[in-house]
């Protein structure tokens, strides 16, 4: 699934750009030059696909995941603690929270 997002985010970028034949008086030749196309110069492509769905992908979605994620990993760790005797020694907790900390600064 993340790789036919991935394909489906990155289509319409192969599409911004033209490939232009100019004559270079320098060299006396014609040249390729790879220009903006008409779909690139677009406001409204550029608003829709440069702006929101670069923000949804690149900055939400990934918060969003991070955030669920994290809230499961919370919640499986309660209900864990809750099941066993909730009389833990002080050793026991240090243990725990050294192995839970590396995560949650991670994420």
């Amino acid at each position: 699934m993340v790789v036919a997002l991935a394909v489906v985010y990155n289509v319409p970028s192969l599409l911004e750009h033209d490939v232009k034949t100019v004559w270079n008086d320098c060299l006396s030749l014609l040249e390729r030059q790879l220009v903006h196309s008409a779909m690139r110069t677009d406001k409204l492509y550029f608003i829709l696909y440069k702006t929101l769905i670069y923000f949804l992908f690149r900055f939400l979605f990934p918060l969003a995941s991070l955030t669920f994620l994290n809230a499961r990993l919370v919640c499986t760790l309660r209900r864990q603690f809750s099941q066993q005797q909730l009389h833990l020694s002080a050793s026991q907790v240090f243990r725990v929270v050294q192995k839970v900390a590396p995560y949650r600064i991670i994420n």
